[in-house]
Formats: structure tokens, C-alpha cells, sequence
């Protein structure tokens, strides 16, 4: 990775930055948002995700914003849990590790044992599969506590009526695939692939699920 990436973390947005500069933020970021997914992403949507967190890191190219992972600190059945909230990268900007340096140093910031998103992109799958000891769900163990304990907290927190509690999947969230044209991941494709076709994950039809993952200690890529 070049020298003109830099990452800049911020934390509880709302009550460290002035009005200004909450404003000045997010301006910079709905352009790259809607870039990074190919489509009309509405505004407040992308508010809540950037200063409606506990911690936002902003991926910078010689200073300017080309994308961001935002995280939320969660405490579930006592264990506190890393939550991958939103990530993003204006398109030109994607495939060049940002995502694994914003968990890398959210990951440390926080000091979390779990980390948890809800998703249907192979690309956070791999990022999330390379930093944890064990994620689930896998599509052949049944998923375990306290795993089990924190996807049900999250899918309600997020208001999934339909979750399924036995494959962490439900069906038709998004309404539709996130992104213009279904995201891949060279090399390690085949993994995400695979793992999806057994919890029934369909990107296509809008599905999404919840993984929860135990992280790695110490962190070893």
C-alpha cells in the first residue's frame, strides 16, 4: 500500500466534532458512498452510518476521504462485541487492503474478544474470516453460545423480523443486492461462495446474516 493512504480514527462523532465539522465529514463521504456502491444510497442512510456510531475510521488518498468503516461498541450476555456497522470505498480505491487496516486498528482500539457485522459481501466475510479464531456461521456447526446469544441481540436491535436463529441468515433484508453489480473476492472467492450456499445466503435476492466471530489473540494475518 502507498504512503498517501493514511486511516483516521474518530471516535463518538457526534461528540467530538462541531457542527461544522460533522457536516464538512459527511458531505465528503456521500459521494464516495454512492460511487463505492453503484447506486443512489439515500443521504440520511449514510448520516447514520458515519456520526450515528461510536467510532468511525475515514480511509484518506493524499488527504481526501475515499472511504470509511464505522463500528458501534456493543455488550451482549456480557462480552463486549466489536460491530462492523458500514464500510465503503469510492470504487477506484477498492481493492487495496483498506478494509483490513480499518479492522486492524478498530480492532485494537476497541480490545473486544468478538467482533460481529451483518452482511452480504464476501469481501467483509473474508476480512472478518482472516482475523478470527472461529466465525460463524460456517454452515456445518450449529452456531454456539455466546455466538448464538449475540447474533439474536443484534438481528433485533436491527429490527430483522425474519431472522432465522439456526443459519444467522434473513431472507430478502435489503430488497435486493447492496451494491450495482453482486461483489467478488479474488483468490478467496470460493470460500465466501461456498460458505453462503450453505446458510442459504442469496445476495441476489437481498438476503443478509449476521456472523459473529471470536478474534484472534494476538491478531495473526
Amino acid at each position: 500500500m502507498q504512503n498517501r493512504y493514511s486511516i483516521e480514527a474518530i471516535l463518538n462523532p457526534r461528540e467530538t466534532l462541531s457542527e461544522l465539522e460533522q457536516q464538512t465529514l459527511l458531505e465528503s463521504l456521500i459521494p464516495v458512498t454512492r460511487d463505492g456502491f453503484g447506486t443512489p444510497v439515500e443521504t440520511d442512510d449514510i448520516k447514520n452510518h458515519v456520526l450515528g456510531v461510536d467510532a468511525i475510521y475515514v480511509a484518506r488518498f493524499s488527504g481526501g476521504a475515499v472511504g470509511f468503516g464505522s463500528f458501534d461498541h456493543l455488550c451482549i450476555a456480557g462480552e463486549r462485541v466489536l460491530y462492523l456497522s458500514g464500510t465503503v470505498f469510492e470504487s477506484r480505491h477498492q481493492k487495496k487492503g483498506l478494509l483490513g487496516k480499518i479492522l486492524d486498528q478498530a480492532i485494537t482500539d476497541a480490545n473486544c474478544r468478538y467482533i460481529a457485522t451483518r452482511t452480504q459481501n464476501p469481501v467483509i466475510y473474508i476480512c472478518l474470516l482472516r482475523r478470527c479464531a472461529v466465525l460463524y456461521p460456517g454452515g456445518i456447526v450449529k452456531p454456539p453460545e455466546p455466538f448464538r446469544s449475540i447474533a439474536l441481540a443484534i438481528a433485533q436491535r436491527l429490527g430483522m423480523k425474519s431472522f432465522d436463529p439456526e443459519t444467522f441468515v434473513e431472507v430478502g433484508t435489503y430488497g435486493g443486492c447492496m451494491t450495482a453489480t453482486e461483489p467478488r473476492y479474488e483468490g478467496e472467492e470460493r470460500k465466501a461462495t461456498e460458505t453462503f450456499a450453505k446458510i442459504g445466503l442469496k445476495p441476489g435476492r437481498g438476503d443478509a446474516a449476521i456472523f459473529v466471530g471470536q478474534l484472534q489473540n494476538p491478531l495473526v494475518l
